[in-house]
């Protein structure tokens, strides 16, 4: 059995890897429904894979989301100065997507804060009520300058 520490570069070069390989995966099946030139679809699944990854692993698995789309669009045919600005291009987006998550929005990947989870019975709902309160003040309900300036740009 091998163990591996949380902090060595092989877990990050695993992750970046498995990411690269689950991006490529989804842009397949994204491809598959490609309706222009075979590489513009209407359907795709990696934007989804990328943030994920992006929240659940952190941003230094982006390399993996650059070289799961590079090798995607090159495999249809794309030539490689496009495939490499569409690489780019879906990377930044889900960067952007990901931080504005992480920042505006204040996003947690944790399941843990939900009142509807096991154990949140009556004998502890005050306690789960509390918990509850807790998440919906520090979340972005309570941030009542986000909410206002959305509904100024919708009402424009």
């Amino acid at each position: 059995m091998v163990i591996i520490r949380g902090d060595s570069r092989f877990r990050l070069f695993l992750h970046t890897g498995l990411v690269a390989l689950a991006y490529y995966a989804g842009a397949k099946v994204g491809l598959a429904y490609a309706i222009v030139g075979g590489a513009v679809s209407l359907v795709w699944p990696s934007s989804g894979i990328a943030l994920v990854a992006l929240l659940a692993l952190g941003f230094e698995v982006a390399p993996g989301i650059v070289i799961g789309s590079f090798l995607a669009n090159v495999s249809v045919g794309v030539p490689l100065p496009v495939a490499a600005v569409i690489s780019a291009g879906g990377t930044v987006a889900a960067l952007t997507a990901a931080m504005l998550l992480n920042r505006v929005a204040r996003f947690q990947i944790t399941l843990d804060l939900s009142p509807h989870r096991p154990g949140c019975g009556a004998q502890h709902g005050s306690e789960c009520a509390d918990r509850h309160n807790r998440l919906i003040r520090r979340g972005p309900a309570a941030d009542h300058r986000v909410w206002r300036s959305l509904s100024e740009m919708v009402a424009r």
